[in-house]
This record gives C-alpha cells, structure tokens and sequence, in this order.
C-alpha cells in the first residue's frame, strides 16, 4: 500500500508547470527541468504538453489534451475552435519566451538544467523494497 501511495502521488499530484525567475520549470514524476525562457523554441500540447529547447524535447503530463480532444478539437456554436486552458498555457509560455528571447539579445543564456526527484526516488526504492521483501518472506 506504500509503495502505491508513493506511486501515486509522484505520478498524479508532483507534475506541474510553472515559470519562476526566467524559466519554465517543467516538474515530473522523478525529475524536474529548469528551461530558461529564452532557449525555448517550440511549444506543443496534444496528450502531454511538449517543449522543444536546445534542440531537446522535454515533456510534462501536467499539461494536456484528452485523446479525444486531441482528434477534435473543441469548437463553438459558431465553428470557431475554441481556445481551452492547455491551449492558453501553450500560448503564454511562448509569448513569455519571445519576450525573453528579445530582452537576452546576443548575451550567453544558462544551459538547461535537470534535478531530480531524490525524495520521491527513495521513497519508491525503499517501499519497493519492502514490497519485495514481504512477498519474498511469505
């Protein structure tokens, strides 16, 4: 049941977007992604929202589209598409990377960095762990 409830909570409540100081930071299951603004090139979101810096591909489930909505998009009464909140959050980071973008010029951006997760990754070996062994001594 622990190793569940780790499970759980890494994988459903730890991801999430954000942007602090510059950057986008992308939180995962196991790892979090400090993109600056600036480097960011392209921004996605169908299933998971998807982000494309320095020539890399990084991605969030924090962020995203049903499958369904993801074939057909939503749309008024009138055709129009309309604009749902992963499309919002698409469209503001790249209006915050474009602004970055313009205010860095020429000058050396940070290179993206990652961290990981070291609290949820013992708390999955060690519950792991123990899950093994209870099946193992019974």
């Amino acid at each position: 049941a622990a190793f569940a409830a780790v499970l759980s909570y890494a994988s459903l409540l730890r991801p999430a977007v954000r942007v602090d100081a510059g950057a986008l930071i992308l939180r995962n299951m196991i790892d979090t992604n400090v993109i600056p603004l600036a480097l960011i090139d392209e921004v996605v979101v169908r299933q998971v929202l998807v982000v494309r810096a320095a020539e890399k591909r990084y991605v969030s489930p924090a962020i995203g589209n049903s499958f369904f909505r993801t074939i057909r998009p939503k749309t008024a009464r009138d055709g129009e598409t309309e604009l749902t909140y992963p499309d919002y959050v698409r469209d503001r980071i790249l209006h915050l990377a474009d602004g970055a973008r313009r205010r860095s010029g020429s000058a050396d951006l940070p290179p993206v960095r990652r961290l990981w997760a070291w609290p949820e990754i013992a708390g999955l070996v060690v519950t792991a762990l123990g899950f093994v062994v209870s099946i193992v001594l019974t």
